[in-house]
């Protein structure tokens, strides 16, 4: 598991900040969706909130990822009825230059995204 970065966890009023270095999955699955009430999500690359030391995840921020080629975006593994907080949440995996997924089976272990996660204990 990737080490937070020093100084986090920290507070914010009631909620927990961290940035996590998260590594990429060394076999992707894209993410599919049928509709907006489709949940659990399948495919993507899960982040756990234990991986920024909580319970639950309120947020992920979008980031770019080390090397400049993907940046990833967050979505709740589980929305049913919108369901908040998540213990975790799907990061799909996008190519900067073109804004498409990456493809079924690409290798992304060498590459770790920083992201900025807020939830709570």
């Amino acid at each position: 598991m990737p080490s937070n970065f020093p100084g986090y966890p920290d507070s914010w009023g009631n909620r927990r900040a961290c940035v996590v270095a998260h590594q990429g999955p060394t076999s992707y699955t894209p993410v599919t969706e049928e509709s907006p009430s489709a949940y659990p999500i399948a495919g993507g690359d899960l982040l756990e909130a234990v991986e920024a030391g909580m319970k639950y995840i309120d947020w992920v921020g979008p980031m770019v990822a080390d090397g400049g080629i993907f940046r990833v975006e967050a979505i709740p593994s589980d929305q049913s009825q919108y369901k908040v907080p998540s213990e975790t949440m799907i990061l799909r995996w996008v190519i900067l230059a073109t804004g498409a997924e990456v493809a079924a089976g690409t290798n992304l272990s060498a590459n770790y995204v920083r992201v900025l996660v807020v939830g709570g204990q």
